[in-house]
């Protein structure tokens, strides 16, 4: 099965080292995934299986597939592969997130990449709220 790639990034006001701390904080990742996540839970190392929480969904499983402090986070969940990388540009972090996806049939390539644009592009600009808010 072929698979759709989208990348997005946003440049955050803050170091580095404090927005990879609020990205790897469990307890605060409901406030940045948002749709519908209620809970994270795991090791925060690599391979670590994770389990994501959701109303319909109560334990659903994942892994940490990445993990380089502080530049490279992965997540793994149901088909989505989401990669985070953080670089440090003049006192402010730039913040990419990859997700990689199956191209199910059913959608047209064009719909399955527009929709996991939106998703990247949603999950950063509320952690760029959450690194904004908790400083």
């Amino acid at each position: 099965m072929a698979s759709v790639h989208v990348e997005s990034s946003l440049v955050i006001a803050s170091r580095r080292d404090r927005v990879w701390a609020v990205l790897t904080d469990f307890e605060l990742a409901p406030r940045w995934i948002k749709n519908t996540l209620l809970r994270l839970e795991g090791s925060l190392c690599e391979g670590a299986e994770l389990y994501f929480s959701f109303p319909k969904h109560p334990r659903f499983p994942g892994r940490l597939t990445r993990l380089q402090p502080p530049e490279v986070f992965g997540l793994s969940f149901a088909t989505r592969d989401f990669l985070f990388t953080l670089r440090e540009v003049d006192g402010h972090t730039e913040v990419r997130c990859s997700m990689e996806t199956p191209h199910y049939a059913r959608y047209t390539l064009e719909n399955l990449e527009r929709g996991n644009q939106k998703i990247c592009q949603a999950m950063l600009r509320h952690l760029k709220s959450l690194v904004e808010e908790t400083v």
